[in-house]
C-alpha cells in the first residue's frame, strides 16, 4: 500500500456496519458500479446518509497516520454516481412469502424496515398512525 491509500483496520468504526473499507478499495480501483453495490447492501439510503450522517467513524479511518479520511464525501459520492448512472434498481423478490407486515410511520426506519421485509418476499402496507391498523 502506498501512502496515498486508506488503511481500515475492519468494518467496526461504523456504527451503521457499512463496508466502508470494500467500497473505499472498489472506489481507489475505479470500479463505481460496484462500490455502489458493496454500499446499497448495509445503507438503505446513502445518497440521504451520507449528508446528515455525523461521521463518527472518520476517527477510525486514517490516512497516514494521523490524517483521517472523509468517508461521509466518499459515501455521497459512490450514492450519488450510482444514482446518476442508472445503477439502483428496484429489488423485487424471487418469489413472495405470502406474509404481509403492517409498518406504522414512514420515516427512515419505517422505509428501511419495508425494503428489507420486501426483499425476502414480505408485502408491505404503511400506516400513517397505530389508529389506522385498528380501524382497518
Amino acid at each position: 500500500m502506498d501512502c496515498g491509500v486508506p488503511f481500515f483496520q475492519s468494518n467496526e468504526g461504523c456504527p451503521g456496519y457499512n463496508l466502508i473499507p470494500e467500497w473505499n478499495d472498489l472506489v481507489y480501483q475505479d470500479k463505481w458500479e460496484e462500490a455502489f453495490e458493496r454500499l446499497m447492501k448495509t445503507n438503505n439510503f446513502p445518497e440521504v446518509t451520507g449528508r446528515v450522517c455525523p461521521a463518527v467513524c472518520e476517527g477510525a479511518f486514517v490516512l497516514g497516520i494521523t490524517e483521517s479520511q472523509c468517508i461521509k464525501n466518499l459515501e455521497f459520492a459512490i450514492a450519488d454516481k450510482g444514482i446518476e448512472s442508472g445503477w439502483l434498481k428496484e429489488n423485487k423478490p424471487e418469489k413472495r412469502s405470502g406474509k404481509s407486515v403492517a409498518i406504522v410511520g414512514s420515516g427512515p426506519a419505517g422505509l428501511s424496515a419495508a425494503q428489507q421485509l420486501n426483499s425476502v418476499g414480505h408485502s408491505v402496507k404503511f400506516m400513517k398512525e397505530l389508529i389506522d391498523l385498528v380501524v382497518s
